[in-house]
């Protein structure tokens, strides 16, 4: 898969912003999984961009992440699945989703489908600066 310019450039800043704070993030390429981040706790990190064109338009109603089949299939089967990291390129949010809150929330799919959350579900995680981010992530990595 191969990545687009905002991925590469959140996906380094991350690392960087990590480390200054003490925790270890590798970078696991275009696998799976985008990050392993290694706190108290090991925990995989997957990066998203939140996305408005599933009717082929430009329509805020319909922003949302969308995960790969792969994804899809692995998450689904996951006893711990990872931290999500979703940013939206036109608002310049960020979402901190849990691994609780995907392992409950978490769409069901037949095999060979793609997954798709959408930010404007009433129980979607809120919105928030990408220091809080940063602050969050840290906190549930080390704790």
């Amino acid at each position: 898969m191969k990545l687009t310019c905002w991925e590469i450039e959140f996906r380094e800043k991350l690392i960087t912003d990590l480390y200054l704070k003490g925790i270890t993030a590798h970078n696991l390429g275009s696998g799976i999984f985008d990050l392993l981040v290694e706190g108290d706790k090991q925990q995989l990190v997957e990066l998203k961009r939140v996305s408005y064109n599933f009717k082929g338009e430009y329509d805020p109603f319909y922003r949302g992440i969308v995960f790969s089949e792969n994804q899809t299939k692995v998450i689904s089967r996951m006893k711990y699945p990872p931290v999500v990291i979703a940013y939206d390129c036109y608002t310049n949010e960020s979402y901190l989703i849990t691994p609780k809150w995907l392992k409950n929330e978490f769409p069901i799919y037949p095999s060979g489908h793609k997954a798709t959350i959408y930010v404007n579900s009433s129980n979607f995680p809120k919105a928030m600066e990408y220091s809080t981010l940063l602050d969050e992530l840290h906190r549930y990595c080390v704790n």
